[in-house]
């Protein structure tokens, strides 16, 4: 039994299991959940698409069932398109777009359809639509493997869906680049004024998530990259290896790429670029939108809470010692082995509280060279795990501190100073502040 056969027919989403009569003929797909979005949102994706010769635009319009507001979605489901196919349920329904060979498949779990359960939020939302995407692909509907993800906030450039044309060989997940724009009508002063502090906020942000995957890259963790929902191109059997995303309100992204690199590679794109509309949004309990309203409620921007750059100092010195005892397991002679900076006594406790030891007796009795070892414990010191590692060193002697004052310790951390994590014109924004 494969894993994708045995995904589709024991935990897949009950979508899939209404696609009876679905018309065959796809080259690709995108998947974009929605919520509260406008007609000028679904109508740009819509006409994306229409652009690229038989992609399958598949949108799901949902809410959470402690919002019973359902006029938007009524709204976003009168699509005046020619109805190709629908579901014996009625809630998936097929469209043609602008006489072209794509079309858009509306799955509504808002007005006819099931609100979505709000601890399961986005992460099951992306999880039905990307769910229908496999069981197409499986069912040679859709050609490509590839399941494009991104969200109403995006604006996709042209040679979008060339970038799985020459894939590389066990590639779990490729990332686009991204950046944040000012996307706003400018002819209202007021408007203009409030949104211009919406992008600043939202670059500030941003400049906190290229410092923390800079920060990894540099202490050598091997889940260095973005986690974001906007960015994601999944390849449909690794998406089902890892049972899909998983049910959540947030931070869904971060946990599915986190099993997915267990899994195969993941690979961040240096081209082309996703741009992303600067907005507030509550439609998550954390992440971009959330984090851009505690921005924008700061007496200062300057206040916004930044990791100490000294935490990567501890996270490259675990990271080598791990690389060390997967060589020779004699603990006292591997700290002996790390840089004098670092405080031997804060990483002893860290290797206690993450019971190191326990995962060094697993990796020797399952790995018999240095090679396996390592690769075992970097499956074990995972994303999740390296956040709360972090998280402990923070906890543990390294409290955040604030822009300004994370802008002053630049100078004495090379491996920030040295990497261009931003663009010039968020420095000079942030200059400023």
């Amino acid at each position: 039994m494969s894993a994708v056969y045995k995904y589709l027919s024991q935990y897949a989403e009950s979508e899939t299991h209404f696609l009876d009569g679905f018309p065959c003929g796809f080259l690709q797909c995108l998947a974009i959940p929605m919520y509260r979005e406008t007609n000028e949102s679904f109508s740009y994706f819509q006409k994306f698409v229409s652009q690229h010769e038989k992609t399958l635009l598949i949108v799901i319009i949902n809410r959470p069932v402690t919002d019973n507001e359902t006029q938007w979605g009524e709204a976003l489901l009168n699509i005046k398109e020619p109805l190709i196919w629908q579901s014996a349920n009625k809630t998936l329904m097929l469209y043609s777009i602008n006489n072209s060979s794509s079309a858009v498949l509306v799955v509504d779990r808002c007005v006819i359809g099931k609100a979505i359960p709000v601890k399961q939020g986005v992460g099951l939302a992306r999880k039905i639509i990307n769910d229908i995407a496999c069981k197409l692909i499986e069912q040679k509907k859709i050609d490509s493997p590839w399941i494009y993800n991104t969200d109403a906030d995006a604006l996709l450039p042209d040679n979008y869906f060339a970038i799985t044309n020459k894939p590389i060989k066990k590639t779990a997940a490729y990332l686009f680049p991204y950046r944040h724009i000012n996307h706003v009508d400018n002819s209202n002063e007021s408007n203009s004024s409030f949104h211009s502090k919406i992008v600043d906020a939202t670059q500030l942000y941003e400049l906190s998530l290229c410092y923390y995957v800079a920060g990894l890259n540099w202490a050598g963790s091997p889940y260095a990259y973005h986690t974001i929902g906007s960015i994601l191109c999944l390849h449909y059997q690794h998406y089902a290896q890892v049972r899909g995303f998983p049910k959540r309100s947030a931070a869904e992204d971060f946990y599915l790429l986190n099993k997915l690199k267990k899994t195969g590679i993941i690979i961040t794109l240096e081209e082309p670029f996703v741009e992303l509309i600067s907005r507030k949004s509550n439609r998550a309990p954390f992440g971009t939108g959330p984090a851009v309203e505690e921005i924008m409620a700061l007496d200062s921007f300057s206040e916004m809470s930044f990791y100490h750059p000294g935490q990567f100092s501890y996270l490259k010195a675990f990271i080598q010692l791990l690389t060390i005892l997967a060589q020779d397991d004699d603990f006292e002679k591997a700290i002996r082995q790390l840089d004098d900076c670092i405080s031997i006594t804060l990483i002893k406790k860290a290797v206690l509280h993450f019971q190191l030891e326990n995962a060094l007796q697993h990796c020797y009795n399952q790995g018999k060279t240095s090679e396996v070892r390592v690769n075992h414990l970097m499956i074990w010191f995972d994303g999740f795990k390296t956040l709360k590692f972090l998280h402990f060193i923070r906890d543990n002697g390294y409290p955040v501190i604030t822009y300004k004052e994370w802008t002053q310790l630049v100078e004495k951390f090379s491996f920030i100073k040295n990497l261009q994590i931003i663009d010039l014109e968020v420095k000079d924004i942030i200059q400023t502040l």
